[in-house]
Formats: C-alpha cells, structure tokens, sequence
C-alpha cells in the first residue's frame, strides 16, 4: 500500500483543541479504535509554535482537549494551551503549525474532510402549496415596501417641520398666528 503524504497545518492556538476533536471524530469514522488512536496521536501529531519553536505531542493535545478546564491540568505548558496561548510562558505568538506524519494506514487529508454525509433530496411541496408560499412570500415583500415607503415619507415630514420651525416659522394649528401691523408712515424733517 503507497504511504500517504504528511500534512502540516498553520493553526491558532485557540483552534488546537478543535483540531484536536476534529481528528479525533474523523479517525474514528473511518475505523481507528481507542488504542490505534492513542498510538497514531503519540507517534503521528506534533504542534510547533512558529515563534519559539516549542513542540506539544498529540498525547498533549489529547490531555488539553480531554480537560474540562485550565485549572485541571497540572502542567502549566497544557493549562496555558487550555486556556489559548502558547504553552511556553512569556511566549506571544498566536499560531502552531500542526505536523500529521506520512502514515500507510492514514489518508489526513479525507480525516480532515470528514465522513462523506448523505445529501439529503429537496423536498418538494405540491403544486398548490408552492403556489401559496410564493404568493404569501411577494405579498410580505409588498408590505415591506410600503413599508419603507411610509417610514421615508414620515421622515420627511419631520425633517421639514424642523427646517420650518429653525427659519422662524410658525406651526399650523399648534401656533397661534402671528399679527403684524404697521403704523401710520413717520415723516422726518
């Protein structure tokens, strides 16, 4: 049997433990039991930070997905995992590159994908009911516009009585309205 070739990953550490879970689930789909798994992850899956160069083993990651919290694992390097940053102290960086060794037995890149899911058929409803649903769906569409439509005018309405009142203006029927009268023309001599 050809070997498969190796697969490297650029993760964030706060992806590790997905990752983790997803090859887990993907190995298992496809037939790997509890001892093979533990076996392939110790010897097969290594995460290295791309900054300080630190390396977890897929036993690690195993024990940081497995952990119900930080505070659980008695390993500062596998809390600080837990918890999204880089296992060493003081250490930064946001990614690992996760390295799956060539494997005869292992194909990663369909454990990445995943179990092939069956594709569900569409359903089709009668003829009648198609026919209801799509005048029901143009019907909300209309109203929507309307809609729209009514909360435009009403903005502006608003908008004018503003710039109306702002001029000096007077408001009809809220206002009472204003008398102006001249008086008789003054002569200067």
């Amino acid at each position: 049997m050809p070997q498969n070739a190796a697969k490297e990953l650029h993760v964030p550490v706060s992806g590790l433990i997905g990752l983790q879970q997803k090859l887990v689930a993907g190995l298992t789909a496809y037939g790997v039991s509890g001892a093979e798994l533990s076996e392939l992850f110790g010897r097969d899956v290594t995460a290295i930070c791309v900054k300080c160069g630190m390396t977890v083993s897929g036993d690690e990651l195993a024990t940081v997905a497995l952990a119900a919290s930080a505070e659980a694992l008695s390993e500062p390097k596998l809390a600080r995992l837990r918890q999204g940053y880089c296992g060493r102290n003081g250490c930064d960086s946001n990614y690992y590159t996760v390295r799956l060794a060539a494997n005869s037995k292992v194909d990663w890149d369909r454990v990445l994908l995943g179990p092939a899911e069956p594709t569900p058929e569409p359903e089709t409803a009668p003829p009648g009911e198609q026919e209801l649903a799509a005048g029901a769906a143009s019907e909300r569409a209309q109203r929507r516009r309307w809609w729209r439509v009514g909360v435009g005018v009403a903005a502006l309405l608003i908008l004018l009585v503003i710039r109306h009142v702002m001029e000096g203006g007077r408001i009809p029927l809220l206002q009472p309205k204003m008398e102006y009268r001249t008086g008789a023309p003054v002569q200067v001599e």
